[in-house]
């Protein structure tokens, strides 16, 4: 996949990596996969927003903690960490 469009993400994610944060499993080759809604990293256990909240980012680049992901609306990609699917759980069923 052509990552052109949402490679100023990819210093994000390695930083996640890096603080423990490995990509989840079973969630095919590359970093990024696309889906319905655009690209996605899905990487396991809650996010640590701590390693990225000071690198720098895009204006269109926005963390929601509560809700562990971190999104980007240039280019609609969505960085989710392990609490994403409860946060939406939770949300839906409110």
């Amino acid at each position: 996949m052509n990552n052109d469009g949402f490679d100023h993400l990819i210093p994000l994610v390695n930083a996640l990596i890096e603080a423990g944060n490995p990509l989840a499993e079973g969630k095919g080759p590359g970093v990024f996969q696309l889906n319905q809604g655009g690209p996605c990293c899905v990487l396991d256990g809650p996010l640590h927003f701590e390693a990225v909240r000071d690198l720098p980012r895009r204006q269109e680049v926005f963390f929601d903690e509560p809700n562990d992901f971190i999104a980007c609306s240039h280019c609609w990609a969505l960085i989710r960490g392990g609490r994403y699917l409860a946060a939406r759980n939770r949300q839906s069923r409110s």
